[in-house]
């Protein structure tokens, strides 16, 4: 009897410490869905991305003597025809505000690369390089390199996506200056909608970040045409 009554005791015991252990993970993951809708999870993310640091080789010693976009995407309009979005759209203005300021040529690359180019030709800008065989970051880094002999560029892509693209640019040889493009909208607290574009931005670049680390990608898989 002395011998069943420890038993008891110690699973009353074990039972209650994985309720308080359950409780605890359903706080943690209500709070972690909760900051999804405000500007805490993606400005906490950023934080960790921007924290690891970046190669030596990263960091242009010497003046950018070009400008690379990363592309972000496309989509459809109410015609139904296929033209960038609107995260494509946002790194074209802000390469073409460093257009503007430096002069340098601009190298497009991504799938998205003719659309690019045909928006940055619209808005005047006729010295346009299109890299278009890219699906990927690592790819995007790899094919700019083969594509052309430079060193040091200005690097246009988001906050979320800069550090881990600087990084694959090191890895093939290119250092960079970072120039941040904003997103569509801006974090806000008070519009949830706002703050989940972030969130979701900023999840995709933190789980690709923690698969660079597990597994670097120093050698890109072609791409099946």
């Amino acid at each position: 009897m002395v011998a069943f009554a420890k038993l008891i005791n110690y699973l009353e015991r074990f039972f209650s410490t994985i309720k308080r252990i359950l409780t605890v993970v359903v706080l943690v993951g209500c709070l972690i869905t909760l900051s999804f809708f405000t500007p805490l999870f993606s400005t906490i993310v950023l934080f960790i991305l921007d924290f690891y640091r970046l190669p030596e080789s990263a960091v242009s010693v010497n003046p950018a003597t070009a400008i690379v976009v990363l592309g972000g995407g496309l989509t459809n309009n109410q015609q139904n025809e296929i033209v960038i979005n609107q995260f494509t759209e946002s790194r074209l203005i802000k390469a073409s505000q460093v257009y503007q300021q430096t002069g340098l040529p601009i190298i497009v690359s991504g799938k998205d690369a003719p659309w690019m180019a045909k928006w940055l030709q619209k808005k005047g800008i006729m010295w346009v390089v299109a890299e278009k065989n890219s699906f990927n970051t690592c790819q995007n880094a790899k094919y700019t390199a083969e594509m052309v002999n430079i060193k040091q560029v200005i690097l246009v892509t988001d906050a979320y996506h800069m550090n881990r693209s600087r990084r694959q640019f090191a890895i093939n040889g290119m250092a960079t200056v970072p120039s941040i493009a904003p997103l569509p909208k801006a974090n806000d607290w008070q519009h949830f909608d706002q703050n989940l574009q972030h969130s979701r931005r900023a999840l995709y670049e933190l789980l690709a970040f923690a698969r660079d680390l597990v597994k670097p990608q120093y050698d890109c898989q072609p791409t099946n045409k």
